[in-house]
């Protein structure tokens, strides 16, 4: 087993040595989560919610203008239809 060290600063910060980083596939802005156990603690890359990286793309689609996906997402809401009303649907 390899053994690497890391200082820490003033402000708690630390490098991950280079080794590491590789080792865990990490990468600039990644998440570490840190294990604690009864005797040892482990670092591990943290999960990734994946729909982050659908955040705000949904303005983006297909070319459609903002007021469009505004209009379209609140058509498939039943927003704005008078039936939606009497089938309990409206809001």
């Amino acid at each position: 087993m390899a053994q690497y060290r890391a200082k820490i600063t003033r402000k708690g910060q630390g490098t991950i040595p280079p080794a590491v980083r590789r080792r865990l596939g990490l990468d600039r802005g990644d998440e570490l989560a840190f294990d604690v156990g009864a005797g040892d603690i482990r670092l591990t890359p943290a999960a990734r919610n994946p729909f982050l990286d659908l955040e705000g793309r949904w303005r983006q689609s297909e070319g459609m203008s903002p007021d469009a996906v505004d209009a379209w997402l609140s058509e498939l809401r039943g927003h704005g239809r008078p039936e939606s009303h009497e089938r309990g649907g409206g809001h």
